[in-house]
């Protein structure tokens, strides 16, 4: 959002990219790699480790193809956040400025402001507009 990089989000991107990686490792979710467990093992949810995963039993050709995958997934998700942050700028603006001046928003407060942003005839139900 403001055209610099940070640190700040490195386990967002940790978590991201280990999401990607499961995504066309272990559940066949990569039209590239096919619907096929690279992984060949299963792991608790519960069990997880900050380690840096062991690649599984298959060619360099296979885990190249993946890391690319990998790679996709993660930048077109990056390119959906991104785009979703400029379509709301105004909110996450008001947001910001307001959490610059009071440091906290409460739920009620947080939907007040996001509700002022819309048009007004988006806080109308369509079931209530008379024709």
């Amino acid at each position: 959002m403001f055209g610099e990089l940070s640190t700040g989000a490195h386990n967002d991107l940790l978590r991201a990219t280990d999401i990607a990686r499961s995504m066309v490792v272990e559940y066949g979710m990569s039209d590239a790699v096919g619907p096929v467990n690279h992984e060949g093992r299963t792991r608790s949810l519960f069990l997880e480790s900050n380690s840096v995963p062991e690649r599984g039993a298959y060619a360099e050709e296979t885990a190249r193809t993946i890391d690319a995958e990998v790679r996709r997934f993660v930048s077109n998700a990056e390119s959906r956040a991104a785009a979703i942050l400029n379509d709301h700028r105004a909110s996450l603006d008001l947001i910001v400025a307001h959490l610059l001046d009071k440091e906290v928003i409460e739920g009620d407060e947080l939907r007040f402001l996001i509700e002022s942003l819309k048009p007004v005839g988006a806080l109308i139900e369509p079931s209530k507009v008379v024709n």
